[in-house]
C-alpha cells in the first residue's frame, strides 16, 4: 500500500532552517571531538562539506532518472540531496 501525503511546497524551504538548528550543533561537536583527537584540521572540514555537496549533488540525477510522465519525482528522492546541501 502507498501512502500520499501531500504538504505544501513552500514547506521545503524549511528543510534549510531545521537543518542548521538540528544539524549545526551535532556537526559541530563531531568536528570538536575530531579535532580533540587530532583528526579534523580546517581544510579536512572543508572538504568533508564538499564531500557532501558532491553526494548531494549525484542523489539528484536519480530522482530525474525515476520521475514520472509528468516530470515530478517523489520527494523522498530530493530529501536527502537538500539534507546534505544545507548541513
Amino acid at each position: 500500500m502507498v501512502v500520499l501525503c501531500r504538504f505544501s511546497p513552500q514547506w521545503i524551504q524549511n528543510i534549510n532552517t531545521v537543518c542548521i538548528v538540528l544539524g549545526g550543533p551535532v556537526l559541530a561537536s563531531l568536528i570538536t571531538r575530531m579535532r580533540a583527537h587530532g583528526c579534523a584540521s580546517t581544510s579536512e572540514a572543508f572538504a568533508t562539506s564538499l564531500r557532501l555537496m558532491a553526494l548531494a549533488f549525484l542523489i539528484l540525477p536519480v530522482g530525474h532518472k525515476l520521475a514520472g510522465v509528468d516530470g515530478k519525482s517523489a520527494f523522498r528522492l530530493a530529501l536527502p540531496s537538500y539534507v546534505l546541501e544545507h548541513w
